[in-house]
């Protein structure tokens, strides 16, 4: 049985939004940028996010499955591992939020 790359692909890129649209509406991350490493010029988007007066924002990583379920048709997983990574620019921040507590 053949997989679909581009299938898993989506799904993936689906769950990534997902929980970047489930961190953006969290009160701890009001007015944080939250990115996602897939969309659009990610270099251009995070220099935009860390030249706020915040200094911090959010980047979501592609979630990678582990434990892949071969057996059945299309794409399943028992694990999935997310992976959010809190970036700060500590010269620019000036909010009094650290992204050691975010």
């Amino acid at each position: 049985m053949s997989t679909n790359p581009t299938r898993y692909s989506s799904i993936l890129e689906s769950l990534q939004e997902d929980i970047a649209f489930f961190l953006a509406g969290k009160p701890e991350f009001k007015d944080i940028p939250v990115l996602t490493f897939l969309k659009g010029n990610l270099e251009r988007r995070l220099q935009l996010a860390m030249d706020t007066q915040l200094g911090v924002c959010v980047l979501v990583m592609q979630p990678l499955p582990y434990k892949v379920v071969s057996n059945i048709p299309g794409p399943a997983f028992e694990e999935v591992s997310f992976k959010v990574r809190v970036m700060e620019n500590l010269a620019s921040n000036d909010s009094g939020r650290s992204a050691l507590f975010l």
